[in-house]
């Protein structure tokens, strides 16, 4: 049994030469069972539509076996009206593919996971937390009913953190940095996208803590 990703920069594994940003999956592992791994097909700038095309849907599909479970996160590039090789409207091909991916790594066997997107850290001018996935929460989630797949609603969850938290408090978790503050990464980051070592593995313990309200996956962990 292994887990098998597949989604976007939230979740593609970083190596030393990317260090701070991680991919939350990354530290995933620190929350499983010995000897259970992590098999990485998630890839920067991806969508539901060049996930495809770049071959890494078929490569995690052709990876995945019975008792395998799959992590689903795709929606910040499928957004990218202005990029017509990733776009996908929200309510048309983006839940479409979910549910066709989600379809694919059933019929193989593997219970499938679904997850909304990871809210950016963005306020407005009164201190309010912007909503910046549009219709793509509500499109994965019906995707996730429809595929009958369990989901884990990352979007509402770091919702109330960031919120919570406000910009000065979370921003510890994104690539949101000083010049000269990583020596891998010298320049100043002000990324409200991605997650730095410390977020993903917040992100990953938020993920294992829902893990364990999903009878088909809560054996996985410790």
């Amino acid at each position: 049994m292994k887990i098998v990703t597949l989604g976007d920069s939230l979740m593609q594994f970083n190596g030393a030469d990317t260090f701070p940003q991680e991919g939350w999956p990354q530290e995933l592992p620190n929350y499983l069972k010995e000897g259970i791994p992590v098999h990485h097909y998630a890839k920067n700038g991806a969508s539901t539509k060049s996930i495809e095309t770049l071959g890494f849907y078929e490569r995690a599909l052709a990876d995945t076996e019975e008792g395998d479970v799959v992590l689903l996160c795709f929606g910040h590039n499928d957004e990218k009206k202005e990029d017509p090789a990733r776009y996908c409207p929200a309510f048309g091909s983006y839940k479409e593919n979910l549910v066709r991916f989600a379809s694919s790594f059933q019929k193989k066997g593997a219970t499938v996971v679904m997850f909304t997107s990871i809210e950016r850290l963005k306020f407005d001018e009164q201190g309010k937390l912007k909503k910046t996935h549009g219709d793509y929460i509500e499109a994965m989630k019906e995707a996730a009913s429809e595929a009958k797949a369990p989901l884990i609603d990352l979007n509402a969850l770091t919702r109330e953190e960031w919120q919570k938290l406000g910009y000065e408090g979370a921003k510890r978790y994104f690539m949101i940095f000083e010049e000269g503050e990583y020596p891998s990464h010298p320049e100043a980051s002000q990324d409200t996208t991605h997650m730095r070592q410390e977020g993903a593995k917040w992100i990953a313990g938020l993920v294992a803590n829902e893990f364990r309200r999903i009878e088909a996956v809560k054996g996985l962990l410790k």
